[in-house]
């Protein structure tokens, strides 16, 4: 029996889980790799042959997670009868429970989410048709469309689209302008959306959306996208699939526009479905029927339109590459799909190679595809290969070109250059039309490029093949798109001319979460420019660390697994500064006077660095496990460290030679230390830990406080989720139950809490007029602040939880199922919360995302919150 991961490295020590949430589904991928290194592998014959390592495709399917169950489960066993022991000070006044009178607006989402997908940062509208390109990308749950600023110094427009769980894949319509992106499952949701100006708004509906403005001012055309603030994402059709389906990895539309291409993955096998999205009811997010689907036996990677075809299309997975063609019967009209595998010549070599080589397995493992302008299938192998197709047959195979599985192709307008291919060895290689490589660019180590767009749609807006006249352009008004007027498609899309020759563009995203442009000049040389940077959510990388300046509202301060410290400024929404301590770090805080800036580790260390942070001051090597949180007393004398061990340990800033002696080491949790918080006398301390614990501390070390009940102590912070002023947000939600489903059984009554937690409109609509249901293991974090607008000086509670739910709250939230307004922002566990010193934002980052959010702190009469009809409701108990 293997007794270790294959995934992660063996320490030398049995160290505790260092991640503050459950989190069962790096269990499940344990056992998985477990499983996949303890099979039988077949020797290489004659050559020296890595072999396709299993741990790899893994990685490139996420693991889903029922979160719901174990909520259901731990809500049935926990006893929050001990709440009503925590006390409140004696001298408050009990106010009526209320929502907060502010809420929250997406500002800007720093973040690239490219772990489990690729192929996923993409032009929106073909680039030649405009001198702003629009592109979009996922962060999170949240789709980024941005419109590139002509010059360094412009201000970037962007527009937020969200989903309700983390997006896994995207695809551009021929048309440009409407794009479908997919959420994870089960019961993954598909959402086909188009860009919509406000002006225009009164002139068009969501259902026909002109190619041309019918009003002077509209921005919808496609010679003139501009993003403002009045631009809005419409829903064109959802398209909700059967809770079989647990990952959608890829998404296409046909040729002519008229299908969307669904490549769904199950538990062994996968699913294709083709969709009429134009006639999906976009009122009912049931089940939605397909027009024709097949089973695949192999799960799938990508899903590739035949540029050439209306009714084809290509499916590469494990050890899996399909040829599908849509049948429809002239007579019903009725659609099925067909499909059959690239020829092989016998088990192990690829029909048509010039060297046969032995392989591991019956197939190859296909991971991307793409068509050039000579009709030729070009498709990337997990083990570095890169074949070309003809017929459906192998015609030339090279081998090991990328030292790593290459992870996206895209094809390219220009006479000499045929396609990008970029690997998991951080390089892009650009080939020819006689299919050699003629020029490479290469990035940063551990930097595999996971998306390449040369801005064509696969080849369909470079005008390949015979000119079709899209069935879905008639439906929506538009007309055909492929070749506007006034704009020439010589070199097609994403080509420009800088005075050295022609340029073709392309969009990359790396798996270190950046975005850079590069550039291919007709003589082969190449440039690349940086675009964006983020947190890396690769090998498993989570993001937990968070600090706002305590005086400068502008500055935030960022630490992640990936061994990067970095240092943003807000207002413009750039990266300052960013270093690399070289191990995982996770937490994070400044001293009360920004002059330095405590750093925790995964290994138990704390770096003590400059404002700068380019310098380190001391390091403290105390502790040999994570550091959870970090906490400066507001006089700034002492350093509060609590780690994984149940340990508080407390340091003096000053003092001796080199300062930060400890002088207290805090002992009685029986569990990891989640936050804690110092009075505002810097004397006295609280702490939560994983197991619910609330305890308090006293400093002995200096002059003996006046003899008050802890109750009556003002604290400086609440990092601790579990205290007085946040015990209202947790409930087991039985007067929702008995005023909605009152009459029902016990078990039905559970089965609609279920339901309606399950749903993210219907759970923001509960915790508004019913207050909070959550559960102790639920509330990862919170923080306090005064808005920067608010009169009354009446402080707001924020709270993250590990569904990645963020809840505003009026402070003191103390009632019973206090009042909340919720916005589902990240896709998982909500690392951390924080408000800026002058209260003008809040931030939240994502555990798993990697993400952060801007929010801007509005008055809640600003904004619109729609309320749930009586008949939602009544629609939700329906069928118990």
């Amino acid at each position: 029996m293997v007794n270790f991961c294959g995934c992660f490295p063996k320490t030398g020590r049995q160290r505790r889980r260092t991640v503050p949430v459950s989190d069962p589904a790096n269990v499940v991928l344990k056992q998985k790799a477990q499983a996949a290194l303890e099979e039988p592998q077949s020797p290489s014959v004659g050559i020296n042959w890595q072999g396709e390592n299993p741990l790899d495709i893994e990685r490139e399917f996420p693991t889903t997670l029922d979160t719901q169950r174990w909520l259901d489960e731990f809500r049935q066993q926990s006893n929050l009868a001990f709440l009503q022991h925590i006390e409140g000070p004696s001298s408050y006044t009990a106010e009526p429970a209320a929502v907060p009178n502010h809420a929250l607006v997406l500002d800007h989402v720093y973040g690239y989410s490219t772990a489990t997908q690729r192929s996923n940062y993409l032009y929106l509208y073909p680039p030649t048709t405009q001198s702003q390109p629009v592109t979009i990308y996922p962060a999170g749950n949240t789709i980024v469309i941005t419109q590139m600023p002509q010059q360094v110094e412009s201000p970037i427009r962007t527009v937020f689209a969200q989903h309700v769980n983390a997006i896994t894949s995207l695809c551009v319509h021929p048309d440009g302008g409407i794009a479908a992106s997919a959420e994870l499952g089960p019961k993954p949701v598909i959402t086909v959306w188009t860009l919509r100006n406000s002006v225009s708004a009164a002139t068009t509906n969501s259902a026909s959306i002109p190619r041309r403005p019918k009003s002077p001012g509209s921005k919808l055309s496609l010679l003139g996208v501009q993003l403002d603030d009045d631009t809005d994402v419409v829903k064109l059709a959802v398209i909700t699939l059967p809770s079989d389906i647990v990952h959608v990895p890829s998404l296409a539309f046909s040729k002519d526009g008229v299908y969307l291409l669904i490549a769904g993955n199950r538990e062994d096998d996968a699913e294709v479905t083709a969709f009429d999205w134009r006639k999906v009811d976009t009122s009912n997010s049931e089940f939605s029927t397909p027009v024709a689907r097949a089973i695949c036996p192999s799960r799938l990677f990508s899903i590739i339109p035949h540029p050439w075809s209306r009714r084809d299309f290509i499916t590469t997975g494990v050890n899996h590459l399909g040829f599908w063609t849509i049948d429809v019967s002239m007579l019903s009209g009725a659609a099925s799909l067909s499909h059959k595998e690239g020829l092989v010549n016998e088990p192990g070599l690829l029909e048509g190679s010039r060297k046969a080589v032995p392989q591991l397995c019956s197939r190859p493992t296909f991971l991307c595809a793409t068509f050039t302008k000579h009709r030729i299938l070009v498709t990337g192998g997990l083990n570095g290969d890169i074949v070309f197709w003809r017929m459906g047959k192998v015609d030339v195979t090279c081998r090991r070109i990328h030292k790593g599985p290459v992870l996206s192709l895209t094809a390219l307008p220009l006479p000499a250059q045929s396609f990008l291919s970029g690997g998991g060895d951080s390089r892009i290689i650009l080939w020819n039309d006689s299919l050699q490589p003629v020029s490479e660019i290469s990035f940063a180590e551990q930097s595999s490029i996971r998306s390449l767009d040369g801005g064509g749609c696969g080849g369909l807006w470079f005008g390949w093949g015979q000119a079709l006249r899209r069935r879905a352009s008639r439906a929506l008004g538009r007309g055909s798109a492929l070749r506007p007027e006034g704009i020439p498609y010589r070199y097609g899309s994403g080509t420009v001319n800088d005075g050295a020759g022609y340029v073709t563009k392309a969009l990359v995203g790396c798996g270190d979460g950046s975005l850079w442009e590069a550039g291919f000049r007709s003589d082969g040389s190449a440039v690349r420019t940086l675009l964006q940077e983020s947190h890396s959510t690769a090998n498993n990388s989570q993001l937990w660390g968070l600090a706002t300046h305590p005086t400068d509202a502008a500055l935030l301060l960022t630490a992640s697994d990936d061994g990067f410290l970095r240092l943003w400024n807000v207002e413009s929404h750039v990266l300052v500064v960013k270093r690399s301590l070289n191990t995982k770090l996770r937490s994070c805080a400044w001293a009360p006077n920004g002059s330095q800036i405590a750093v925790g580790t995964d290994d138990g260390v704390v770096h003590i660095l400059t404002a700068d942070i380019h310098g380190t001051t001391n390091v403290i090597r105390q502790r040999r496990d994570t550091i959870h949180d970090l906490k400066y007393s507001p006089d700034g004398n002492y350093l509060a460290v609590s780690c994984h061990e149940g340990i508080i340990d407390i340091y003096a800033v000053a003092g001796a030679d080199v300062g930060y002696q400890r002088i207290m080491c805090c002992r009685g949790h029986s569990s990891f230390v989640t936050g804690v918080d110092w009075s505002t006398d810097s004397v006295r301390l609280q702490s939560n830990s994983g197991n619910s614990e609330v305890m308090f501390w006293t400093m002995t070390s200096k002059t003996p406080p006046l003899p008050i009940p802890f109750c009556d102590v003002e604290w400086a912070t609440t990092t601790c989720p579990l205290t007085w002023g946040t015990k209202g947000v947790y409930s087991h939600g039985d007067r929702a139950i008995q005023e909605k489903v009152g009459t029902l059984d016990p078990i039905k009554q559970k089965i609609w809490l279920s339901r309606v937690l399950g749903s993210s409109e219907l759970r923001n609509a509960l915790y508004e007029t019913h207050g909070c249901i959550l559960g102790l293991r639920e509330v990862i974090c919170s923080t306090r602040g005064v808005p920067a607008d608010q009169t009354s000086a009446k402080p707001v509670l924020l709270v993250g939880t590990s569904r990645g739910d963020l809840h505003l709250l009026q402070y003191p939230a103390h009632q019973t199922e206090a009042p909340a307004y919720t916005w589902t922002s990240h896709a998982g566990p909500v690392g951390r919360v924080a408000l800026s010193c002058d209260g003008r934002w809040a931030f939240s980052i994502g555990a798993r995302d990697g993400c952060l959010m801007q929010h801007k702190i509005v008055s809640n009469t600003s904004i619109t919150r729609h309320g749930i009809s009586a008949d939602m409701w009544k629609k939700s108990v329906m069928n118990l």
